[in-house]
């Protein structure tokens, strides 16, 4: 658990600190909306994780009220679904993986 959340940690600082370097430093505006993405949905899947194999670890007692972890648990949950679902975010993100990376399929994409 404790690789999980240091291994999200660091790829979203990182992806933080690129934008921070785009778009505030340089002045490019050039910010990669696709690792942004990316470090999103995989947050949210680490900590739906994580919180799943603490519960796991209470047993019963980790959906009675007496404990944080339930809490975790649900947050954790919704984080899933609330601002689009992670589902929804992954396809997101594959449309501009393939914007940037296929010349072909350009006027295939819906957005454009």
């Amino acid at each position: 658990m404790f690789t999980k959340i240091e291994t999200a940690r660091v790829y979203s600082m990182g992806v933080m600190e690129h934008g921070w370097r785009e778009i505030l430093e340089r002045f490019t505006f050039d910010a990669s909306y696709k690792h942004a993405l990316a470090a999103q949905v995989y947050c949210k899947r680490i900590a739906y994780e994580v919180a799943d194999d603490a519960l796991q670890i209470f047993g019963g007692y980790g959906i009675t009220d007496d404990f944080l972890i339930q809490k975790l648990y649900r947050d954790a949950r919704v984080k899933l679904i609330e601002d689009g679902t992670v589902e929804v975010l992954s396809l997101e993100g594959g449309e501009e993986v393939l914007r940037d990376r296929a010349p072909s399929t350009r006027g295939h994409l819906k957005s454009e």
